[in-house]
């Protein structure tokens, strides 16, 4: 059985603000509602001209190893959001 898992970020002046790793692919920046929510920062009408959502998707057998999986989440994922620059008011976690 194949699945999908989604490595999206959102991008803010073309660094990161924020990130998703999972199931739930995230394709507006409306979809990183609580993300803002918990920044406390407020979503305007201009979001969308202000942030952009970048992806990658992986396709996996859903029998994949723990060590894949990690492989994924702290590798793959990682170089991925090397392409940018850390936003200096990201939300959360930095991306790496």
């Amino acid at each position: 059985m194949e699945d999908t898992i989604y490595i999206d970020v959102l991008l803010k002046d073309n660094m990161i603000m924020g990130y998703h790793i999972g199931h739930n692919e995230r394709k507006s920046p409306y979809d990183y509602y609580k993300d803002f929510y918990y920044a406390g920062v407020e979503m305007n009408a201009n979001i969308n001209k202000e942030y952009e959502v970048k992806r990658m998707t992986v396709g996996i057998d859903a029998d994949i190893s723990n060590e894949f999986n990690n492989y994924i989440f702290d590798d793959l994922a990682r170089e991925f959001f090397k392409h940018w620059k850390i936003h200096p008011e990201h939300f959360g976690q930095p991306a790496y």
